[in-house]
């Protein structure tokens, strides 16, 4: 399924062919199109979308010098160049220009100070540790320090590349520094850490900009955020509480007093294990519950990705904004949005696990739910259900933040709720609980005994929800304080009655409710009463243990 443009003239749209190749008309021949496909076998089983910019000629050769003449005509206008000129003296033929798609007519195409034949990214001028000078050129010159004098001739480092001077070779002809001398420069930024790094919990974290520096000498200045709060510190360090599983979003800017620089830093909490893998080196990532397996050619250079358990005891830990309950797998890629290659994901699951799969887009900073799907187009279509037997996988090119949510058990609030020390989380629908008890707004949730049962409130998949973490086997109560729509404020009471046994047996919620009700010690022993040792309550069991009450 084909889609061609030219600017913003669709050429095709969404053509479905059979055909390796497609046909266009004679007047795009030498323009710039943008081609985008799918590779489509069945109705919404596709690939993933494909889009590339690229020139367009044709092979026709009329004067047999080994070029296409619509290209020679494009960069030197007219047809008297053969493949095995050299027309801007960089050292490459025109042939070998048109192999790497650089520009014939200069020996610079990405303007980087770098000759094509020499750069080894010669379509590509980029600054990723962002310090003024092109990568290529610090990495052809072995730069590793800007304000260097390597060849001791007088001239820094960053002084040489703006006048296209080789640092490595003493000058003999002086530079006229004089038009560099007025150029206000932005603040270098040098952290002890990367943009987004991951540490056990309760592991020292400072993040340390003291390396960073300003070219033009002036003093820097630095201004905090924790999780979008300011911080009252203009140091040039600040340290992190790592007491608890989750994430710190901190966001700083550099001033020199004429210019400013902002970085963010995504610093992950783990309780679990976690891992990095850099560009060229191990390909895979094992977890407690995820395999993710890296192609080889999935990565770009000088990236790197982590990944890791965030939480292992599945309470919900803050992350961008959202309270939710991690299930151990966090994946960042840290350059650009989008991975060469899909990675591939495999998650394991027992029982009757279930977990929900939310991706954030660092670019556009929105959340998904891949089930709801939230203006996001999902990596998976389903909630995923249990895999021990690896009978699925998935995979995806998309980057940011990659989180599985565990979905805990659901739980309806009665007047008194039974729950089952077995399972370690509960959650309420508190949407649904405001409206069948007709409640406006639920201001603040209060629980008696923190010990027995511990509560956190979110926004998980859009909707307000109340987790339980159960603890241990006892009675609490959960006091919820609001308003209805007539304006009227209000509190309602719940009892929560943990059990150390099953309480799938009616009898045994009927009794649970009068123990509670006759003020008995609730953690008692199902066993006592189980004489046929069958993990159930029958009518004789059950008139001994109201006796009990009754004592």
């Amino acid at each position: 399924m084909v889609t061609l443009k030219h600017g913003q003239h669709v050429i095709y749209d969404n053509i479905i062919t059979q055909n390796t190749w497609i046909n266009i008309d004679k007047q795009y021949i030498g323009a710039t199109v943008i081609l985008s496909l799918y590779a489509v076998n069945h109705p919404n089983n596709h690939s993933e979308l494909f889009t590339k910019q690229i020139n367009s000629y044709d092979n026709t050769d009329n004067d047999h010098d080994m070029l296409p003449d619509a290209w020679e005509k494009r960069y030197f206008g007219i047809l008297t160049h053969s493949g095995d000129d050299d027309y801007d003296l960089d050292g490459l033929t025109n042939l070998e220009e048109i192999s790497l798609k650089t520009d014939p007519s200069t020996k610079d195409t990405d303007k980087d100070k770098i000759d094509d034949k020499d750069d080894p990214n010669p379509l590509i001028n980029r600054d990723k540790n962002v310090n003024t000078l092109p990568d290529d050129w610090e990495h052809y010159y072995g730069i590793t320090d800007i304000l260097a004098d390597g060849d001791k001739d007088g001239y820094k480092n960053y002084i040489e590349y703006l006048a296209g001077r080789n640092p490595k070779q003493s000058d003999s002809i002086p530079i006229d520094t004089s038009s560099y001398e007025s150029i206000d420069f932005m603040p270098i930024i040098r952290a002890n850490i990367d943009e987004i790094s991951m540490v056990t919990i309760h592991e020292p974290m400072t993040i340390d900009l003291s390396s960073s520096f300003d070219i033009n000498g002036d003093p820097l200045s630095y201004s905090w955020k924790v999780n979008s709060k300011q911080v009252q510190s203009n140091a040039s360090h600040i340290t992190l509480d790592t007491s608890k599983p989750g994430m710190y979003r901190v966001e700083v800017n550099v001033d020199d007093s004429k210019n400013s620089r902002y970085r963010k830093y995504s610093i992950f909490v783990t309780d679990g294990m976690h891992h990095r893998i850099n560009y060229g080196s191990e390909n895979t990532i094992h977890l407690k519950q995820f395999d993710l397996m890296f192609p080889l050619a999935s990565m770009k250079p000088d990236s790197y990705c982590v990944a890791g358990d965030i939480s292992q005891e599945h309470i919900p830990v803050r992350i961008m904004g959202r309270e939710m309950i991690s299930d151990g797998l966090v994946y960042f890629y840290s350059d650009g949005y989008q991975l060469e290659s899909p990675v591939i994901i495999t998650p394991y699951l027992k029982d009757d696990e279930e977990i929900d799969p939310y991706i954030f887009n660092y670019s556009t900073s929105i959340w998904t739910n891949i089930n709801t799907g939230e203006k996001f187009e999902p990596i998976i279509q389903k909630r995923m259900t249990a895999n021990t037997d690896k009978s699925y996988t998935f995979s995806t090119k998309e980057t940011g933040l990659l989180i599985f949510a565990k979905r805990p058990q659901e739980a309806i609030l009665t007047p008194l709720t039974s729950l089952s020390i077995q399972n370690k989380v509960y959650y309420v629908d508190l949407d649904e609980l405001k409206q069948t008890n007709i409640i406006k707004t639920i201001e603040d949730i209060d629980i008696s005994d923190p010990d027995i049962v511990k509560i956190y409130r979110g926004q998980v998949s859009g909707k307000d929800e109340l987790r339980l973490e159960v603890l241990k086997p006892g009675s609490s109560s959960i006091v919820l304080k609001g308003t209805d729509f007539y304006g009227n404020t209000g509190a309602k009471t719940y009892i929560i009655d943990v059990l150390l046994a099953k309480t799938d047996n009616l009898l045994l919620n009927v009794l649970a409710a009068l123990q509670t009700c006759s003020g008995m010690e609730t953690q008692y022993d199902l066993s006592d009463y189980d004489f046929n040792h069958d993990g159930k309550i029958g009518f004789s069991e059950s008139i001994r243990l109201l006796q009990k009450m009754i004592q």
